[in-house]
């Protein structure tokens, strides 16, 4: 063999030894540990005003392939269709980057459900976040965050931040327990639904008592007053609140006013 020939094969088995062990580079994000590899993404809320103003925080919590979070100013880059971003990246602090995003109000439809994605190196995520047009009135329905056996009364009040408004006189037809789910048609409202400034008081009976389950046992119909937004509801904690069995006795299991669990409905939605 020549000795051009001997250097010739040389070359080839180092670039060979080199492309083997990793030496000509590559490899990518999923051969270096910390890189990003998944992302994990909240809303603030997940239903919105689409005025252009009510925003939506988005958070992507962005993980190596162990577990723990990417180091601080990771960029995560956010990409949404029709709604509005406030910066289209955002740096990692503590493994979590924020940015949030609005909606103009919707033409030709009631609502608009808004996808955001996020990514970073080959981690990939997106959230939906409804934005809904201003809404005349609202289903907010009631129920146990645990199954009561034989619930015989209950009070409470429920508070709602301003905009929203209760009729006792015209809209106490709306207002009802969900016999359907509480499996029995003689549930009554004791004294009615009470209204208040922001509150409303509401009571039940049920002489032979009835199983709740979990699904809701009352629901009632606000009004929302125009450019009110959206109103939000709470149980008070603080107020009144009374869940008896048939003997008077505290229910089974006992429960509280936090074990109380309101949800919304707008008409827009």
């Amino acid at each position: 063999m020549t000795p051009r020939k001997i250097i010739g094969l040389i070359v080839l088995l180092g670039a060979a030894a080199l492309t083997g062990c990793g030496g000509g580079g590559g490899g990518g994000d999923s051969a270096d540990p910390n890189a990003a590899a998944t992302i994990d993404m909240t809303a603030s809320k997940n239903v919105a005003l689409a005025n252009g103003s009510d925003a939506v925080t988005i958070q992507a919590a962005v993980k190596k392939a162990d577990g723990s979070s990417v180091a601080d100013g990771t960029i995560v880059t956010f990409s949404v269709a029709t709604a509005t971003l406030s910066a289209p990246t955002a740096a990692t602090t503590s493994g979590t980057a924020s940015v949030s995003v609005s909606c103009p109000a919707v033409s030709g439809a009631n609502n608009f459900m808004a996808t955001v994605s996020a990514a970073a190196g080959s981690a990939t995520k997106s959230r939906d976040v409804k934005f809904i047009n201003q809404p005349s009135s609202v289903d907010v329905s009631i129920r146990f965050d645990t199954a009561v056996t034989n619930l015989a009364a209950l009070q409470f009040k429920l508070n709602n931040t301003a905009g929203a408004s209760f009729d006792n006189n015209t809209q106490s037809n709306i207002a009802r327990i969900n016999n359907a789910a509480a499996g029995t048609t003689s549930i009554s409202l004791a004294a009615g639904f009470n209204a208040a400034a922001n509150s409303l008081t509401i009571a039940l009976a049920n002489a032979n008592g009835f199983n709740t389950g979990t699904t809701p046992i009352i629901k009632a119909t606000y009004a929302v007053a125009l450019g009110a937004g959206l109103p939000t509801f709470s149980i008070d904690a603080a107020g009144i609140f009374i869940a008896t069995d048939l003997l008077g006795f505290v229910t089974s299991p006992p429960v509280f006013a936090a074990n109380l669990v309101v949800s919304t409905v707008f008409n827009t939605e």
